[in-house]
């Protein structure tokens, strides 16, 4: 789930044709990255999920909380036309941390400098003195690059026509179920009345740049936990999205902040007579910020 959330999380990237009015119809399009661009990127993560089972009038109840906070510097250091991404990157891990009911720990990524360069369709990891990445810091970045949604299909989720503000479009359902299933195959979901839409809520200038805010919202029907014994959901079991993004949408800065709520809520009949029910509450934040490119000799 959290890998599929990130692909949308690079929404906030997305940027408009320059020139627009606060009340001219906007058609997005991707910022293209330029050699020297840094950026600072901020991801957070905060959920809580509640397990409860009620069996013979007794209740047990777990919970889990987790924090995670990842901040990085990213410079590009190389791109090629037809490419929507960079196709060589430095990044400077300045935190990477997890916590885990009340306990911290560093995640492998944690005050490292990574080299990330794109050879043969595949995205490779190296220190900036050519040793290739290994372990649970290459698998992070792993996950990212080369195992993550397609950038295509971010497609499915953002307008094909300009919008003006308070004009509204529908994502394609079928196509939303099968971008969220490539990541997340632990559920099965009704993807008949799956639903996803969002607003071009309102556009303004700032500093002289004009700047969108979005607001999105998807809807998938849970009907079972999927795997080799499958368990049939109640009605009621879902899971809810709602994305708000707001950031520059005149190609002139890839600045901009997005925020997402998850809510899971799955309920289901265990042995014994037992009743079950999940009740699983996220919100996530990404900001990027450009930063002054650095002096070279």
């Amino acid at each position: 789930m959290v890998r599929f959330c990130c692909g949308i999380w690079t929404l906030a990237l997305l940027a408009a044709h320059s020139g627009a009015a606060d009340d001219a119809a906007v058609a997005l399009q991707r910022y293209q990255y330029r050699v020297g661009d840094r950026v600072r990127v901020v991801d957070e993560e905060h959920t809580l999920l509640r397990f409860v089972i009620i069996q013979n009038n007794q209740r047990q109840e777990k919970q889990e909380k987790r924090d995670k906070i990842t901040i990085f510097v990213s410079e590009t250091l190389a791109v090629k036309a037809g490419e929507k991404r960079p196709t060589k990157i430095q990044r400077l891990y300045e935190r990477a941390e997890e916590t885990k009911n009340g306990g911290t720990e560093k995640l492998p990524l944690h005050g490292k400098t990574v080299i990330i360069e794109k050879k043969n369709d595949q995205y490779i990891f190296t220190t900036p003195d050519g040793q290739v990445l290994d372990g649970p810091a290459r698998d992070e970045l792993d996950k990212e690059f080369n195992q993550k949604t397609p950038d295509d299909e971010l497609d499915h989720f953002i307008p094909q026509r300009p919008l003006k503000p308070g004009e509204t479009w529908v994502m394609d359902a079928e196509k939303l179920v099968k971008s969220f299933t490539r990541d997340a195959q632990q559920f099965t979901i009704d993807a008949k009345t799956a639903k996803g839409e969002g607003k071009f809520v309102e556009s303004y200038t700032f500093g002289g740049y004009t700047y969108g805010i979005y607001d999105m919202f998807i809807q998938f029907p849970l009907t079972q936990f999927a795997g080799p014994n499958p368990i049939d959901l109640k009605t009621g079991s879902k899971m809810e999205m709602r994305i708000l993004g707001d950031g520059n949408v005149d190609g002139r800065e890839p600045n901009g902040i997005l925020t997402m709520r998850i809510t899971l809520r799955a309920f289901f009949d265990g042995p014994q007579g037992a009743v079950a029910s999940i009740k699983g509450d996220g919100v996530m934040l990404r900001s990027t910020e450009r930063l002054p490119s650095r002096k070279r000799d």
